[in-house]
């Protein structure tokens, strides 16, 4: 199977909750069924065949040949290794070891994070915006807004990007960071 590498595509892989609970679902039982995951999840079919059209589409995910699905569209990751590492990686970690891994995701990212959103204030500042008008462009609730720049939300990566789009943010440049000496400590 082909390793999954490219960021963009988990970013927007990831950036929907329901295609995050399909893949974590998927990596549990290796293969699924749109219909059947609708029957139990109660979202409609038709959103249901979208998400999993998308996944498709990004080469995350991809039709088999089933002979027992009675002719059901049957789902199986590309990639489980992958997979698992882009659900960590970009803030939808797994419940398994969650513990462990909060604790080496607080040592690198943390600092990173807070250095994101005070780039964000310094940009929406140095651009003349409000809070308000920002949130407008966005479509993001003003709330929202305050609370992701002061630190007591933490926003999903669609909604950064979305920030740092509106604000002509590079987000290359938005999570640069220099190491710190908690990053030795990681293994």
């Amino acid at each position: 199977m082909t390793e999954i590498r490219a960021e963009a595509i988990w970013a927007t892989a990831l950036s929907h909750p329901l295609r995050v609970r399909i893949l974590r679902h998927m990596l549990h039982v290796r293969t699924a069924q749109p219909v059947e995951l609708a029957r139990c999840w109660r979202p409609s079919i038709d959103t249901m065949h979208r998400q999993f059209r998308r996944l498709r589409d990004l080469g995350v995910i991809e039709r088999t040949r089933d002979p027992q699905s009675s002719g059901r569209a049957t789902y199986r990751l590309r990639s489980a290794a992958a997979t698992e590492e882009a659900l960590w990686r970009l803030s939808a970690p797994l419940p398994v070891n969650f513990g462990e891994r909060f604790s080496m995701r607080l040592s690198t990212i943390v600092e990173t994070h807070l250095t994101a959103l005070e780039r964000l204030r310094a940009r929406r500042e140095q651009l003349g915006l409000s809070q308000p008008q920002l949130a407008r462009r966005t479509g993001l609730g003003e709330k929202t807004v305050g609370l992701i720049e002061r630190g007591q939300f933490d926003p999903r990566l669609s909604q950064v990007l979305v920030l740092a789009d509106e604000l002509d943010f590079p987000p290359d440049q938005l999570f640069a960071f220099k190491p710190t000496d908690h990053a030795d400590a990681c293994p």
